[in-house]
Parts: C-alpha cells; structure tokens; sequence
C-alpha cells in the first residue's frame, strides 16, 4: 500500500471515522493525508496526492449528498480513484427509491412497494388497496419521514402532503413530488446486519418505543444472537451487488414467515453495535462467533485496505 487519502466525515456532526481511519494507518505505518472535501482546492490536491485508497464517510447534513455525489462520480469515473465505499454502493445511500428498484429487479425479498410520481395514479391506487400501509420519504433516516395511513380519509390526506408541501424528513426539510408506499408490516422490531465484504458480520436489535409502531430504525437497542439465516441472506445479496459493505434493516413477515430487508445503508454507524458481544466470521460455509466489538470503521480498514 502507497498511502491512502482519508476525507473528513462529510454531512456528519463529528469527524470520528476519518479520526479513526487516521490512527489505523498510523499503527499500520501506511502514510496518509487528511482531506477536506469542502475546501475549494479539494479536487485539484486529492488528484495530485494520487493515493492508492480513498476512505470517505457521508452523512445526512443539508447539501452533503449532492456535493459528494459530484466529486465522488468524477473522482471514480475521470481520476480513477478507489474510494471506499464506492459509488457502487454509495448511490443507494439514502435513497429508498433506488434501493426498490433494485430489490424489486433482482427479487430480494422486500415489502410489496408502489411508487407514484403523480397525484392521479396515486388518488386511484388508494380507492381499491389495502389498509393499513406505510408511506416513507425517499431521504431521511430514522422515522421522521414515515407516515401511517389506516383508512381512505388517511390516505387522501397523504397524497394531498406528498404532492403538496412534501413530507417533511427533516427539520425544515421537505420532500415533495413522489410518494412512496409500502406494506405495513407488523413486527416487534427489527434486525440490523452489518455484513463487511460478504464474510463478516455483526447485528443489533431495535425495538420501538412502547406505543409506537415499528417502521423504521428508531428505537432502543438490544443484542441477542444472530439468526445465522439473516447472515446467510445478507452474504447472498453482497456477493450478488458486489457490494464491500453494508448495513442491512431486516424485519419479520409473520403473515408470509419470512425476512424481508426494509433498506440498506453504508453509514454503519458504530453508537449502536458499540455494546455487542460477538461478530461473526464466515469459515467453510458456516458462521463463527467470535467474542469482538471492533468497530465498523477497523472491520472495514482491515478488510479492504489490510488484506486487499
């Protein structure tokens, strides 16, 4: 290894991966430079530095995925970088959207989804579906952009708030113009695989909070045992998508019995698995469990920058 380019945590509030990536390099005696994708010289010196790796974080903050989408396209497709993740993986990143296309394209079990780009289809589609559904912002993490519609009267409410003023995902942060409708799914809660490459993996478990109904990633945190068949099925769509990481949200389908993925994203975010107990190894076609918390930052340097 050359030496990697490691860019500050873009749209995050702290800069802790690109700290930790730091450290790890230095332990490795692998050199490195810091960038700031928000400087204007950024794009000239990273292409000058010409490093072998690129480790780059992304967040949710307003104008953080439109600017790393222009930079991360060009520095893939014209300067040939390697960045991690790549834009492979990186499209999918807070979009919904495209998550269900492929899903739908490449028959991952998901939740039955419809997606309207026009008040008209979506007004004649509610007057024979079924109730109740969930309908979901494109952006936006957590539940702020869910909606939950049990009858007619819901649902035209609905249509009215996507092609009006727009879901509001965020703080002052609206999406308008599409609605995004899916199954309601009852469930206690779901599960979280982190699956580094196809061979690593790790899990958390988010129940919602009393009252509230599950249809999202917001709630508390436990750790029981992975089902090896969730390891198993993440593996199978990351060997599929060639994906080098990704966190996958897996709920229940009692009324089907089986697992269907709600959404993927390559945040990782390390606050919530930081108190598990075990991650998981693939060896000979089986999952051991090692006794570990590494966090996803090293998992994800030892595996595509150490051992690549």
């Amino acid at each position: 290894m050359k030496n990697v380019a490691i860019v500050k945590d873009s749209g995050c509030i702290e800069p802790i991966w690109c700290t930790h990536w730091a450290i790890l390099c230095g332990e490795n005696n692998i050199p490195y430079r810091i960038f700031n994708s928000y400087a204007p010289d950024f794009m000239a010196e990273i292409q000058r530095y010409c490093p072998d790796k690129v480790l780059w974080r992304s967040g949710h903050m307003l104008g953080a995925k439109e600017k790393d989408a222009f930079q991360r396209t060009f520095l893939e497709d014209e300067a040939r970088l390697k960045i991690i993740p790549d834009w492979n993986l990186h499209r999918f990143y807070d979009n919904k959207v495209l998550q269900t296309y492929l899903f739908q394209k490449e028959n991952i079990p998901h939740p039955e989804t419809v997606i309207f780009y026009d008040k008209q289809s979506a007004e004649k589609h509610i007057m024979t579906c079924e109730y109740p559904f969930v309908v979901k912002s494109n952006a936006g993490a957590g539940s702020g952009g869910t909606r939950f519609c049990f009858n007619h009267d819901e649902a035209i409410k609905q249509v009215n708030e996507c092609f009006g003023n727009g879901i509001e995902y965020s703080k002052g942060i609206r999406e308008s113009g599409l609605m995004y409708k899916q199954r309601y799914i009852k469930a206690d809660g779901i599960f979280r695989i982190v699956m580094i490459g196809d061979s690593i993996g790790y899990s958390f478990y988010q129940s919602n909070r009393p009252g509230t109904l599950v249809a999202s990633s917001q709630g508390f945190d436990s750790y029981p045992d992975t089902p090896p068949e969730l390891l198993f099925l993440s593996h199978k769509i990351s060997r599929l998508t060639k994906w080098q990481y990704c966190m996958y949200d897996w709920i229940y389908d009692e009324l089907n019995k089986k697992w269907l993925v709600l959404e993927i994203t390559d945040t990782c975010g390390q606050g919530h698995s930081k108190n598990r107990k075990y991650t998981y190894y693939l060896n000979d076609g089986q999952w051991e469990a090692r006794e570990e918390n590494t966090t996803p930052q090293e998992l994800i340097f030892r595996h595509l920058i150490l051992a690549a």
